[in-house]
């Protein structure tokens, strides 16, 4: 009672049956989680990694470029292929 006021707080067991049914309860919806192949895709594609793709990529072609051109050439390209 405040100042000669009574005060009902809170609604009655209908009223939260009635919202419960219209609303759902009330909590929060967990966040949504990011799939795993996107979190590989992630890794693998972003960044440094990306730049180490290109150079791997890089080798291989100058690699089949020198050993077009010479058949006996050292294989020094694909050892720096199979580091990066």
């Amino acid at each position: 009672m405040i100042n000669g006021h009574v005060f009902l707080q809170g609604l009655t067991d209908a009223q939260v049956d009635l919202h419960l049914d219209e609303y759902g309860p009330n909590v929060l919806t967990p966040p949504q989680e990011t799939p795993e192949w996107q979190k590989f895709a992630k890794h693998l594609l972003g960044g440094f990694s990306l730049l180490m793709w290109v150079g791997a990529a890089l080798c291989f072609c100058a690699f089949g470029v020198q050993h077009a051109y010479l058949p006996d050439a050292p294989n020094d390209y694909v050892i720096i292929m199979s580091v990066v």
